[in-house]
């Protein structure tokens, strides 16, 4: 009982937080991007008069346009291969975190469509705050009333430039002054419906192939391969390394803080929700704070032994890996609620195809994303731990959209390119990231 309190609470600061228009201003190329050396000038996404009222950061245009010159270095032909981003207006998202529901693709409408329609007997009232239990429950017809209405009102607008497709609505400044109460309220139902697994999902009930522990252990060990010198006295880099990417998976199987009998761990919700998060538009999430906390080796009370401090930096090399996911820097709100089923899209169905496709070589498209990282040969200069990781989560944020939309179907998701190439960039900037994170470490341990 005192568990799912925990949970309610985290879930009213995650509304809060992400239903406030907080999103930042956009980043500067000389604050935002000084610990590497990166000239970007691709016209495709940096021509704004492009998107006019449209909201996106800098930091976002700069990423699209590194994937597309990461793209054309890997040798990718992105028309052949029917490679399109999505990017959803962040206007929208600070007005109600369920933009997407509306902000979409046709394909995506398809799909909630489908999911309204085929909802049976659905048990609606943990999609509602205990606070609010006298609110309306919607019908499914009511639903599909609400969201042809509102298309009506606010048709979906599209700003196709470069590879990818800018999503917002028309009449925007009216949507933002009207949206009301009623509107989340019959969003958040529409949620419910969407990522409650229907009887003919395909349903993630056991770990993929490659579990999100190996994932870390191996893109961990493979940056020490690429790190400067590990050595130290009576431990030789090899040890150092083991060290390190042992504990590069201890932050998902972290004791509580306190185990309470007959009534559970009190840090789930922290745990799993929050520290394994940051969302670089509302600056939710203790993602960076978790890395720094481990990158911090001095203890006058009790120090640590080298061993211990190589320890913690495996335990920070957990949190800059989740930081390269991109569902890890947006949608909070909305995986929280997804938390609920064990086995539900679109999170564990994301990681679930990763997982499946980490060393996938049995085919001729196989996916084999363990090779974006394993073929990383040198990492970025970290100087300032905060800055470089909200450089990455902003990377990160920049692709969600697209993940999130193609995982709302795993049957989908295993052949759709944007998702598989957005992934393969994430993993291969967020190994760059890991190397330098590494490096910093080392040179204070």
């Amino acid at each position: 009982m005192f568990k799912k309190f925990l949970t309610t609470i985290l879930l009213v600061a995650m509304l809060i937080s992400l239903t406030t228009p907080v999103f930042c201003a956009p980043i500067e190329k000389s604050t935002s991007y000084v610990d590497y050396d990166k000239i970007m000038d691709n016209p495709d996404y940096l021509r704004k008069e492009i998107l006019k009222d449209f909201s996106v950061s800098d930091g976002t245009l700069e990423s699209f346009s590194a994937f597309s010159i990461w793209l054309k270095k890997q040798g990718v032909d992105a028309e052949a291969e029917g490679i399109n981003l999505i990017f959803i207006d962040d206007d929208l998202f600070n007005l109600t975190p369920e933009a997407w529901i509306f902000a979409a693709t046709p394909e995506t409408k398809k799909i909630i469509e489908e999911k309204i329609n085929s909802a049976e007997n659905l048990d609606m009232s943990p999609a509602i705050d205990s606070k609010d239990s006298d609110k309306k429950l919607y019908s499914k017809e009511e639903m599909q009333s609400y969201l042809k209405n509102f298309d009506e009102k606010y048709p979906t607008k599209y700003i196709n430039t470069g590879l990818v497709t800018y999503i917002t609505v028309e009449n925007k400044e009216l949507l933002m002054k009207d949206f009301s109460e009623e509107d989340e309220l019959i969003l958040q139902q529409i949620l419910w419906i969407v990522i409650s697994p229907n009887k003919e999902d395909i349903k993630v009930s056991n770990w993929p192939s490659s579990s999100p522990s190996n994932i870390h252990k191996d893109m961990t060990a493979w940056a020490c391969d690429r790190a400067n010198d590990l050595s130290r006295p009576g431990i030789n880099a090899s040890n150092a390394s083991s060290y390190i990417s042992a504990n590069a998976s201890w932050p998902d199987y972290a004791p509580p803080l306190l185990d309470i009998p007959f009534i559970g761990p009190l840090t789930d919700a922290y745990e799993h929700n929050y520290k394994h998060y940051y969302c670089p538009a509302t600056g939710f999430g203790g993602a960076i704070s978790a890395t720094e906390g481990n990158l911090s080796f001095n203890s006058i009370i009790n120090p640590l032994t080298t061993e211990q401090k190589f320890n913690k930096l495996g335990n920070a090399t957990h949190y800059v890996a989740d930081l390269s996911t991109p569902l890890h820097t947006k949608y909070a709100v909305t995986q929280t609620i997804e938390f609920k089923f064990n086995d539900s899209a679109p999170h564990f169905t994301y990681e679930s195809y990763v997982g499946d496709n980490w060393y996938n070589t049995s085919s001729p498209n196989s996916k084999n994303f363990s090779k974006f990282a394993k073929d990383v040969r040198s990492g970025y200069s970290v100087v300032n731990v905060e800055r470089s990781l909200e450089n990455l989560s902003m990377y990160s944020y920049s692709y969600a959209d697209t993940i999130w939309s193609a995982s709302l179907n795993a049957n989908t998701l295993k052949n759709n390119s944007s998702a598989y190439y957005a992934t393969a960039f994430c993993i291969d900037e967020g190994q760059r990231y890991l190397i330098g994170v590494i490096n910093y470490g080392n040179a204070r341990i």
